[in-house]
This record gives C-alpha cells, structure tokens and sequence, in this order.
C-alpha cells in the first residue's frame, strides 16, 4: 500500500504539517480517498473534475511545475507555465476535492479552484490554488434546473 503515498512538500492548506497522504481508489466508483499516514482522521473525498466537466484543465506555474517534477529539462531552461489536463499527461493526475451533503446529494459539491496534482512516477503532490475566476470553490456536482450557468464562475 506504500505505493500510493504521495508527499506533499507544502502540505495541504489548513494542513501544511502533515506532508504524506495516501491515494485510496475504490475500483468501479468515480471517487477515491486522500487520507493523512500522520493524522488517519483526516482526509478528504476526491473525484476526477474531468469527468464531469470535459474540458477541465489547469494552467501549472513553474515553480508548481518543478514541485511536481514536470518537464525538468524545460524548466532549467526558464520555461513558461504548463498547461494540463489528464489528456495529456499520463504522469500526472488531477483531483478535486469533493464536499458531501449526508442528507442531500443534490447539494454535494466540488472545489474546481483548488485541485490536487499527483504526480504518478515521483509520487509527489501539491494543491494549486488557481486564480481563474471561472472555476468555484463550491461547483455543485449535480446539474440543477436552478442553477444558472450565467452565474459568474460557473462551470457547464
């Protein structure tokens, strides 16, 4: 099970001293688990944003991308910011954190602003904060008539 520990060297927001988590996919479902090695209760639902929302992809700054050990060759060389998606990069999978409504998955949502980047080969990851405004920090994960894609940061 070592294998799929990441390490964090930032930590997490709100976490920053826990610094290795383990990846707990569950075969046949969309969800998985980051779970804390140094703090077992603590842990966060996770989804692939990208099946939900096709064209989701994430811009990675260099200083990211060196964190996740991308493309070291191009940033020795002063490159610019890496673009991702889970269509390109193999290596790299890209998570969202999922918030849970026990009483109604209706209102269960996704935070398409903060997703979490795992590096498969060098089992590093990181959480980015992305500065677009079009991604929520609370996206629901079902479509509601009510919900208008007209609200700003809203995902379709």
């Amino acid at each position: 099970m070592n294998n799929n520990v990441y390490y964090f060297a930032q930590g997490l927001p709100g976490f920053e001293d826990l610094r290795r988590f383990r990846l707990v996919e569950e075969e046949g479902v969309p969800f998985a688990r980051l779970i804390s090695v140094e703090e077992e209760r603590i842990g966060f639902i996770l989804i692939r944003p990208a099946l939900l929302f096709p064209d989701y992809g994430v811009e990675v700054d260099d200083k990211s991308a060196e964190t996740l050990k991308l493309n070291p060759a191009a940033n020795e060389a002063g490159s610019a910011n890496t673009n991702l998606d889970e269509k390109q990069n193999i290596n790299v999978d890209i998570w969202a954190i999922v918030t849970m409504n026990k009483e109604d998955f209706a209102q269960n949502t996704v935070n398409l602003r903060a997703p979490i980047l795992l590096n498969n080969i060098h089992k590093v990851g990181i959480q980015l904060i992305l500065m677009d405004e079009k991604y929520l920090t609370k996206q629901p994960l079902i479509k509601d008539k009510s919900f208008s894609q007209e609200q700003e940061g809203a995902v379709g």
